[in-house]
């Protein structure tokens, strides 16, 4: 039994029991069946209706709303037999049962009071059924679009990254295979290693270690590329190597480094790559990564399509709400900071 059912049913034991504690205090003066039994029959009709013609919408691929308007329809419906049943069939055999609420009943008058206790019974049943199932389904649907998100965000990223660096990498290893074979087949491994890992669709989370070693094979192609003008100086704390981030998270900070930074010097481009182990206040582990740059800095007004940024705080803030992402722009170069907290199982 789910977990939803079994709250319904004591959110319907619960009113149940509180109606019949009401009607104890009372002085019951009905001849046939008590007034509380008549609920409860009531109560049970309703709910099954309004569960199977709720249930067979939604199998037929209705939507909720749809399901919900179809099975109220026919609740009242059969409400309304119900009291046309027991005013004209009923009552006439076994009046002790009153099932009309009165002695001399007419069709309207008991069809609306049926009516009355079928629309407080509609209201019990969506509060104790129909609530947690749209519950559930908007927390899917939430769950959804955040992996939607996240699948947009990968692809976006493998786009902006393949074509160009491609073919700029393979121009670079067709310079060099007559020039310098060993650097050729070097670079070609280093590509093929770099694609086979950004391919992979196993797991949206990766250590830092693997983050920085797909890093350095990025920066040595590209290091092939701008030979004596671009250099990577990498500090890697030991104690942050197994701390989990989103994976390629740092790739895009690596790229703007290198683009709108280092590569507009002139002829001495550095790009340092940092990672550290904090302890905040409250004693949690974070580590911090920086990707600094020795360029002129960021201009006043950004580049039209300048996604880099924005890529990284849009996941950070879909994965990792206690993160942070902060810029220092100067003269003298871009430095980034990256606080991501450990992830925890």
């Amino acid at each position: 039994m789910s977990r939803r059912l079994i709250v319904g049913l004591l959110i319907v034991a619960a009113f149940v029991l509180l109606k019949g504690a009401v009607r104890a205090t009372a002085v019951e003066t009905s001849s046939g069946i008590s007034g509380l039994a008549l609920e409860v029959v009531l109560l049970v009709m309703d709910f099954s209706v309004l569960t199977l013609a709720f249930e067979l919408a939604l199998r037929r691929g209705v939507t909720h709303r749809n399901a919900l308007l179809l099975a109220t329809g026919a609740g009242a419906l059969v409400s309304v037999l119900f009291s046309c049943l027991a005013v004209g069939v009923i009552h006439p055999r076994a009046p002790e049962l009153n099932l009309t609420l009165g002695r001399h009943p007419e069709y309207l008058t008991v069809a609306l009071r049926y009516l009355l206790g079928f629309s407080r019974n509609l209201a019990l049943w969506m509060l104790a059924f129909v609530y947690p199932i749209l519950a559930a389904d908007a927390e899917r649907r939430r769950a959804e679009a955040s992996e939607l998100r996240r699948q947009s965000e990968i692809a976006q990223l493998r786009a902006s990254l393949e074509p160009h660096f491609l073919l700029n990498t393979f121009n670079t290893i067709a310079g060099l295979v007559t020039k310098d074979p060993d650097e050729a087949r070097r670079l070609l491994a280093c590509l093929g290693a770099l694609f086979d890992d950004i391919s992979e669709h196993e797991d949206e989370w990766q250590t830092l270690d693997r983050e920085v070693h797909w890093l350095q094979r990025y920066a040595e192609i590209l290091e092939a590329r701008h030979r004596g003008v671009l250099s990577f100086e990498w500090n890697i704390d030991e104690a942050t190597r197994s701390f989990k981030l989103p994976r390629l998270l740092l790739q895009p900070l690596l790229e703007n480094a290198v683009k709108h930074g280092a590569l507009r010097r002139d002829g001495d481009g550095r790009v340092t790559v940092r990672s550290t182990r904090v302890q905040n206040k409250t004693g949690e582990d974070y580590v911090v990564c920086s990707i600094n740059d020795n360029g002129p800095g960021l201009p006043e007004q950004v580049r039209p399509g300048a996604k880099g940024l924005d890529i990284v705080r849009r996941r950070l803030k879909l994965h990792l709400p206690n993160s942070r992402l902060t810029v220092d722009s100067s003269a003298q170069g871009v430095h980034v900071l990256v606080e991501i907290p450990e992830l925890r199982p």
